[in-house]
């Protein structure tokens, strides 16, 4: 198509067309042309297409077709085509020709294939093109065997072969062409740094791999082979804490740090550790410095324990830092290898105020209670007075409560609680307040109190006959993807007389506010209550789902007009938080599930070196996983790199619905030649689907160039004692080709050369392929003065060759005063008991044993083991206790162990910091200690049954039997006591003794294969598994606890015995192991034993099976087995010589829920009693349970199931499950 352009406008010509146009007008003639042909030119009179119409004038476009050659490659071989006309071609490739072209094409074999030749279109190599063309060479594989190499242990490293082929680690298999005499195949192993070479395995050798000492394997290619190589490892040493940053409480007392060494335990390794000032100095902490050791096969955890000082300085958070360095053994330095240990400041103080300014009560409520909280120092025990003051309100209106103290003990900050008494009086209408003050008993300097803080004002709103009307709390949160929230309200304090109230939502001036059509709907209406009626009425709102990330939002639900005589009560308003689907408040509870998430990158930015060869980039859904999706990867090659330094990538991930895995894809990265140049890509997501959100579409790769030198430090802190030597260490990277050479500077700051240190200064020099790390050892000089610590400063300067000075290129080297190792034990002539004192940090070995020994205020042992008599008045941690030792005063941290064997060791008058573990001690007088916080182990015992804390578990005390967990339960030892000499029967043997079990049950024991207590009492057997041991009694011994048997419906047995130890037992299966077995045949999971005592059977389907079993088996003579074709189910087992049989009757799904109701009854052999909205249910609970929609406790008629011509019932419970109740006839 030719288009003629002029002043006067544009025509178009397809074939032959004329026009007119005036004299000397200028013509523009340009070409369209079609996808099948090419321009050849114009004719002479129009060359160029500018004409200029000075007389007639004809011109000729000349078109001619062109078509496509497309070659192609077929067979299991390879090679390359080629033709004298330049193409050169790979895979596939393809050109244009024009008409009559002749292309000559040349195949060329790979070196392992051979050429077989052309198909018919391209029979001679040679095509003439008169259409489109389409040629093949065919080329074929010669016969090969296949070596594939595969790389095991618990080390790193690669293989390479020669002839080239194997690259391990990136290429784990070769072809290598079969020759009359066979290819001999050489594999070398490189280990990474911290591996180790351990041997080959091939498996078509049935003799042990030969290799030499530096791990090369010959592998001659006589047929297919798959060889082995296995690395070890010696491991990597790391500390275990991920974050960098890590927080300590100044009254902490210590923090304690754990190393670990990971991917192998090959022979003994070690590292140093040290820990430098930043803010922080030894006024806050005690620095310290040493080196763990792991010997060969061990992979412990080992610890740093620093010890952190308390002062009553007011001052800023600080810092210090600890370093791990110089690891030995080959053993590799992970990450993270440095923490920054931040101390937070506590005031030295404790300060006591009320938790809110102000209080309201309805006077119907009978009482309101106020929250005092400590802040501040938590070291000693602190007590105040609460007084109260009227306002508007007198004596008449509220009383204060006789126990009117507040105390805390050292090392408690929890709030407490101080209930005042609500009056009510004939007054309607009326509002009244009066104060609460916060006084101090005695004057003393540990204690402080805020004016602003000490008083709160509580107003009492009086409740009228008719009653308050309010919301049931003032705050709710719902997530975005529930759809609705029920909110409650209440009638409090009066039911005379019909009364309703008003309510409707409101936006609020919050900035934060939901906006009403976007995020909820607009709601209002009237809530009515009927004379003597107080029921909660529901107010339901509507939440709406949207696909936009933002931050909670809020509106209000306001009550107002209430009618009838009723008032507004405390809580008329609530705040409702509508938590975004993506998760933007912890609390969120958002449901994944039905929304589809959020895509994004792992991370933001990569920072490579462009010899590492790839990147592995990963994208991870977040915020749902509901329905398939799918998004669109692309490297973007804004800078024309592709090709040069990175391989362009492209592609698609997809998650299946409910898939919430992170998908990675990998980007090459190309070990180009250009010197010094650093680069950057970037890759985008887009293009997902399924309804996802792509959040920050975008990430960077910042590749570095390593074609050059780079010096960098080993750190940029270092410390060590005088006497000894800072070692500095300098690592090159990068390029090793050629020769290079490095300065650097040593400068004073507050320790002088000459006087602190000796200067060493000399020019650091690598040779080519040198790439060790060079050191420069600097002495530090001793000396007898008494002096802060000290430092200067170690730079790197100046490099030859080009080479570069990374970072760190500066360090601060810090000169210590002294060394821990020097502290000693000094002996003690003019004392019989102890012979020995401490006063100083000494870091004891596990086996070494210290004797009859003074702990001075300063003095901490740190493992080891004590024995005798030990007078503590510093710090004991982590260390073991022998038989018939006694430590007195002091503070215990750690684990501290008493040998089990033996005289028990004595605790007097100590002090147990937080976070303590004991075991195998006796808690004498004078203890103290927060049951809360520290770990009472197996053995702990006390001296005085009034030393044991109100209301503590036992069972860890007890220790637990060695058998297997029963239905899943462990079980404590029962004839255990934790009363220092105790019966020698335990618990149990105290509980045998109970009027009710002698009589009734019989003398029990405790089974030593299924750890429940049992007993013959006639022909009747009966078991209880004890679930709960509890201590429920303050004093030594009372009478006012009942000592008896109590025997609820359920058949749970609660046993109480004089010294307050209360004892909880479900009846249980007695033939664990027979009924779990008799379960499998019936392709049924084994059973477990929930802590209210049901039996628990669950199924490969939605539903499970709920039972309880009978106190007692009885004799029969029923065939063995479990007998599930009659109610109640039953189970025969063997019995010494007998058969028992034991009934198992069904059990409701939620006991809480229905105990919860009045007038429950629910007896042990299932049957139920229920009465809801006012209507009373009796029956027989079915042993299925399953799912149901509601959330509520309900119940629904479900006409007549089992046919008895008696009407049924189903039982939804407020946790989502169901069960039939049948009808007793």
């Amino acid at each position: 198509v030719v288009v003629a352009s002029s002043i006067e406008g544009q025509s178009t010509c397809d074939g032959y067309c004329a026009n007119s146009y005036a004299a000397n007008t200028q013509l523009s003639l340009s070409i369209e042309t079609t996808a099948n042909a090419r321009f050849t030119g114009w004719s002479k009179e129009c060359i160029g297409g500018q004409v200029v119409m000075d007389k007639t004038k004809a011109c000729t476009a000349t078109f001619a077709p062109i078509y496509t050659l497309t070659i192609d490659k077929k067979g299991n071989g390879d090679g390359n085509i080629a033709s004298d006309s330049g193409i050169d071609c790979g895979e596939h490739c393809q050109t244009v020709q024009l008409v009559g072209d002749i292309v000559n094409l040349t195949a060329t074999p790979n070196p392992s294939s051979t050429f077989e030749g052309w198909n018919n279109a391209c029979l001679d190599g040679q095509v003439t093109i008169d259409s489109i063309k389409v040629c093949t060479a065919i080329f074929t594989a010669k016969p090969a065997y296949k070596l594939t190499v595969a790389i095991e242990g618990v080390g790193k490293g690669q293989i390479e072969s020669n002839p080239a082929g194997i690259d391990c680690g990136t290429i784990c298999e070769a072809k290598f062409l079969k020759e009359d005499i066979s290819t001999t195949v050489v594999l070398t192993p490189d280990a990474s740094p911290g591996s180790v070479f351990k041997n080959w395995s091939c498996e078509s050798e049935s003799e042990p791999a030969n290799f030499d000492e530096t791990g090369i394997k010959e592998v001659v290619m006589d047929g297919n082979k798959h060889c082995t190589a296995v690395f070890d490892s010696y491991g990597t040493l790391q500390f275990q804490d991920e974050a960098s940053i890590i927080e300590v409480n100044e009254e902490a007392n210590s923090i304690t740090l754990t190393v670990n060494r990971v991917g192998g335990n090959l022979g003994e390794v070690s590292i140093d550790y040290k820990t430098t000032d930043g803010g922080a100095n030894d006024s806050d902490y005690r620095p310290q410095e040493g080196t763990l050791t792991w010997l060969e096969g061990q992979n412990d955890p080992q610890f740093i324990i620093i010890p952190i000082l308390t002062d009553k300085i007011a001052e800023d958070n600080e810092t210090f830092v600890v370093t791990l360095l110089n690891p030995n053994g080959h053993a590799a330095l992970g990450t993270p290898y440095q923490l920054e240990v931040t101390i937070k400041d506590v005031p030295w103080q404790s300060y006591v105020q009320f938790a809110m300014p102000e209080y309201d009560v309805n006077e119907s409520e009978g009482f309101v209670r106020l929250i005092a909280t400590r802040a501040g120092s938590s070291l000693s025990q602190i007590e105040v007075a609460i007084r109260t003051e009227n306002g508007t309100a007198d004596d008449d209106d509220y009383q204060m409560t006789a126990d009117n103290i507040l105390t805390w003990e050292s090392g408690d900050m929890e709030p407490k609680s101080v209930d005042i008494d609500i009056l009510k009086d004939g007054l309607e209408g009326t509002e009244e307040f009066f104060l609460v003050a916060i006084d101090k008993i005695t004057d003393t300097d540990n204690l402080a109190l805020d004016p602003d803080k000490i008083v709160a004002v509580v107003t009492i709103f009086d409740t009228p006959p008719t009653g308050s009307l309010e919301f049931d709390r003032t705050s709710y949160i719902v997530g975005e993807t529930d759809q609705t929230i029920e909110v409650l309200v209440n009638r409090v304090g009066g039911v005379s007389g019909d009364v309703s109230v008003q309510y409707n939502t409101q936006i609020g001036s919050y900035s934060d506010a939901a906006t009403p059509g976007q995020d909820f709907t607009n709601i209002s209406g009237t809530l009515s209550w009927t004379n003597d009626e107080n029921t909660a009425k529901i107010i339901t709102v509507p939440i709406i789902l949207d696909n936009v990330k933002e931050d909670a939002e809020l509106f209000t639900l306001t009550l107002s007009q209430p009618t009838g005589g009723a008032a507004l009560g405390v809580k008329s308003g609530a705040i409702i938080e509508i938590i975004d689907m993506t998760g933007s408040s912890p609390s969120s509870g958002d449901d994944e599930i039905n929304y589809p998430g959020i895509l994004k990158f792992g991370q933001t930015e990569y920072n490579m070196l462009e010899g590492d060869g790839e990147v592995i980039i990963t994208v991870e859904r977040i915020g749902g996983q509901f329905g398939e999706i799918k998004v669109k990867y692309a490297t973007d090659d804004i800078l024309g790199i592709n090709g040069t330094v990175y391989e362009a990538t492209s592609g698609e991930l997809i998650w299946a619905d409910g898939d919430s895995e992170p998908k990675q894809f990998t980007v090459k990265l190309l070990d180009n030649s250009f010197v010094g140049t650093d680069h950057s890509l970037q890759i985008k997501l887009s293009d997902s689907t399924g309804g996802t959100i792509i959040e920050g579409n975008e990430v960077v790769i910042n590749i570095q160039d390593d074609d050059k030198t780079i010096f960098v430090l080993s750190a940029d802190t270092y410390e060590n004692y005088e006497g000894k030597e800072a070692i500095v260490r300098i690592f090159r990277q990068g390029n090793n080709f050629s020769k290079v050479s490095l300065n650097y500077e040593i400068e004073d700051g507050t320790a002088i050369a000459g006087e602190d240190y000796t200067k060493t200064i000399k020019m650091l020099v690598w040779e080519r392929g040198d790439i060790t790390a060079k050191e420069v050892k600097i002495p530090l000089q001793f000396d007898r003065i008494e002096e802060d610590k000290e430092s200067f400063q170690f730079t790197l300067v100046e490099a030859s060759n080009d080479a570069l000075i990374g970072t760190p290129n500066q360090a601060t080297i810090t000169i210590t005063e002294a060394d821990p190792a020097d502290c000693k034990l000094t002996p003690v002539t003019n004392e019989k008991r102890v012979s020995q004192s401490l006063d100083c940090y000494l870091q004891n070995k596990a086996d070494i044993v210290i004797a009859d020994i003074v702990i001075e205020p300063y003095g901490t042992i740190d493992g080891g083991i004590l024995q005798g008599t030990v007078f503590n008045s510093g710090l004991i941690q982590d260390v073991t206790l022998a038989a018939g030792t006694i430590v007195e005063g002091g503070t215990i941290t750690g684990n501290i162990a008493g040998e089990a064997a033996g005289i028990r060791p004595i605790l007097q008058g100590v002090k147990i910091e937080a976070g303590t573990t004991l075991s195998n001690v006796v808690i004498s007088s004078d203890v103290t200690f927060d049951p809360s916080v520290i770990n009472l182990g197996t053995g702990v015992l006390f001296e005085d049954n009034s030393l044991i804390p109100n209301d503590i578990r036992l069972e860890a005390m007890l220790g637990y039997m060695s058998i297997e967990p029963v239905f899943g339960n462990p079980v404590a030892i029962l004839t255990n006591e934790v009363l220092y000499n105790s019966s020698q029967d335990g618990i149990l043997g105290i509980i045998n003794e109970l009027h009710d079990v002698k009589t009734k049950i019989g003398r029990m024991k405790q089974h030593d294969k299924y750890g429940y207590l049992y007993a013959y009492f006639g022909e009747l057997r009966y078991a209880l598994l004890p679930m709960q041991v509890k201590h429920i009694l303050r004093t030594q011994v009372t009478d006012f606890i009942p000592q008896n048997v109590i025997i609820a419906n359920d058949g749970k047995v609660t046993f109480t015995t004089h010294l307050g130890r209360e004892v909880i037992a479900h009846p249980v299966i007695q033939a664990p192991d027979a009924f779990n077995d008799a379960l499998k045949t019936l392709g049924l999971k084994p059973a477990i034993m929930l802590e209210n005592g049901n039996v628990q059977v669950n199924t490969p389907n939605t539903y499970f099976y709920q039972g309880r079993a009978s106190m007692k088996s009885i004799i029969t003579t029923e065939p063995l087995g479990l007998h599930t074709n009659k109610v109640p189910v039953s189970l025969v087992f063997t019995d010494s010589d007998r058969q028992r049989q034991q009934f198992i009757y069904p059990a409701a799904a939620d006991t809480k829920a229905l105990y919860a109701l009045p007038d429950t009854k629910l007896t042990n052999e299932g049957t139920l009693t229920v009465q809801i909205n006012d209507r009373s249910y009796t029956g027989l609970l079915d042993y299925v349970v399953t799912k149901s929609k509601s959330n509520e406790l309900s119940i629904t008629d479900i006409g007549d199931v089992n046919g008895d011509n008696c009407p049924d019932h189903q039982l939804n419970y407020p946790n989502g499950t169901s069960q039939i109740i049948f009808c007793i006839q």
